[in-house]
C-alpha cells in the first residue's frame, strides 16, 4: 500500500504467512528467518520486552446499568436470546458479573 501511495515500486514481493499459538515468554530479541524456494531468505525482528513488576490497568470500564429493572433484563432476553419452553437457551455476557 505504501509504495503504492508513494508511486514507487516496492523492494520485495510481499508474502503472508500465519502463525498461530506461537508465544515468546523470555524477553529478548528474536530472529525469525524465512527461507524461500529460489534460495532467498528474509529476516525478522521481534523484541520482546519483560512484563513489569506492577501491572497498571490502561482503560476501565464502568457499567452503570441505571434503569436496568428486573422487566428491562427480562426483555432483553426475550429480544436477543432463543428460549425453549421458557428456558433461554445461552446467557447474556452480563449474568456472568457478580451483582445484578
Amino acid at each position: 500500500l505504501f509504495a503504492e501511495a508513494a508511486d514507487t515500486p516496492t523492494v520485495v514481493r510481499v508474502a503472508s504467512k500465519v502463525y498461530r499459538r506461537v508465544a515468546l515468554y523470555e524477553p529478548g530479541n528474536y530472529i525469525a528467518t524465512l527461507d524461500y524456494q529460489n534460495g532467498e531468505q528474509t529476516y525478522a525482528n521481534w523484541t520482546v520486552r519483560d512484563i513489569a513488576n506492577e501491572r497498571k490497568a490502561k482503560n476501565v470500564v464502568f457499567f452503570i446499568g441505571d434503569g436496568m429493572t428486573t422487566n428491562m433484563i427480562t426483555a432483553a432476553r426475550l429480544i436477543g436470546h432463543q428460549s425453549v419452553n421458557g428456558k433461554y437457551q445461552t446467557k447474556m455476557a452480563m449474568d456472568g458479573f457478580p451483582v445484578l
